[in-house]
C-alpha cells in the first residue's frame, strides 16, 4: 500500500485551522468583554489561543510534534547517503520535539516562575531571554546548512522563520509598546495583539511543514518506508525451492 501526500493541501488544511481558532479565539474575546466576562460555559477559553491546555495549544504542540516526525524521516535518509548535514537535521527534529512538549507542558513559563524576574527581557522571562541568544548562535551555526538547501526551499524556511520569530518576538514588542503587562491585560485589544502572534507562529510552522514535505518530494524523491519482517522470523520460514 502506498500513501501519496500532497504537501499544497497538507498546508492549506493547517492554514485554514490555524485561521479558524484565531477567529474564534477572536469572537470569543469580543463576546467575553461584551458580556461583561461571560465565558459561556468555558468554551470561550477552550478556544482561547492565548490560554493553556485547550484546544489551540494541542494543535500548536501537535504541528510542531509533526514538524519534529518530518525532521527524523529527513535526517534518516541523509544518514543512509552519508550527507555532511545528517547532524543538522537530526538537531532540527530535536529542536522541534522540544517546541512541542514546551508548547504542551508548559516548560518555559514554569522556569520562569521558578527563576523570579530578576533576569528578564523586556517582559520575557530568563528562559524567552536564552532562547533568544540561542537564536541569535543557531543562525550563525546553520548557515552553510541553510546556503547548501535548493533554493525554493531556502525561500520558504526563511519565510516560516521569519513570521515565527515575528509573532514569538515582534509582536510582543510591539505590544509591550502600548502595555506595560500585555499578558496580564484584561481588555479586547490585548487579546487581539496575542492572537496575531499566536496565528504568526502556526502559520510559520504551517510553511516550515510544507516546506519540508516539499524537500521530500523534490529533493530527496519522496521517502520510501518499507517494513519487513525480523530476522528470527525469516529463519523459521520453511526454505522453498
Amino acid at each position: 500500500m502506498s500513501v501519496i501526500v500532497r504537501p499544497e493541501r497538507i498546508a492549506l488544511l493547517f492554514a485554514l485551522v490555524a485561521f479558524s481558532l484565531a477567529s474564534i479565539s477572536i469572537t470569543g474575546q469580543v463576546v467575553r468583554y461584551s458580556l461583561n466576562g461571560e465565558n459561556l460555559w468555558g468554551l470561550v477559553n477552550l478556544f482561547n489561543v492565548d490560554s493553556e491546555n485547550n484546544i489551540p495549544t494541542f494543535y500548536s504542540g501537535f504541528i510542531l510534534f509533526l514538524c519534529s516526525i518530518l525532521l527524523v524521516l529527513v535526517a534518516l535518509a541523509k544518514q543512509q547517503l552519508k550527507d555532511r548535514f545528517t547532524i543538522h537535521w537530526w538537531s532540527l527534529a530535536i529542536v522541534f520535539l522540544y517546541l512541542s512538549l514546551d508548547e504542551l507542558l508548559g516548560i518555559h513559563e514554569l522556569i520562569n516562575r521558578k527563576l523570579g524576574k530578576k533576569t528578564y527581557l523586556w517582559q520575557s522571562g530568563p528562559w524567552d531571554t536564552l532562547n533568544s541568544v540561542l537564536l541569535s548562535v543557531s543562525v550563525l551555526v546553520y548557515m552553510k546548512f541553510f546556503l547548501h538547501l535548493p533554493p525554493k526551499t531556502q525561500r520558504l524556511f526563511f519565510l516560516s522563520g521569519s513570521l515565527f520569530v515575528l509573532g514569538a518576538i515582534g509582536i510582543e514588542l510591539v505590544g509591550v509598546r502600548f502595555f506595560s503587562d500585555i499578558y496580564h491585560a484584561q481588555n479586547l485589544i490585548a487579546e487581539v495583539i496575542t492572537t496575531i502572534e499566536e496565528l504568526l507562529e502556526m502559520i510559520g510552522i504551517t510553511i516550515f511543514i510544507y516546506a519540508i514535505l516539499a524537500y521530500i518530494s523534490e529533493a530527496l524523491n519522496g521517502i520510501n518506508i518499507s517494513i519487513g519482517k525480523s530476522i528470527s522470523s525469516m529463519r523459521n520460514e520453511p526454505i522453498t525451492k
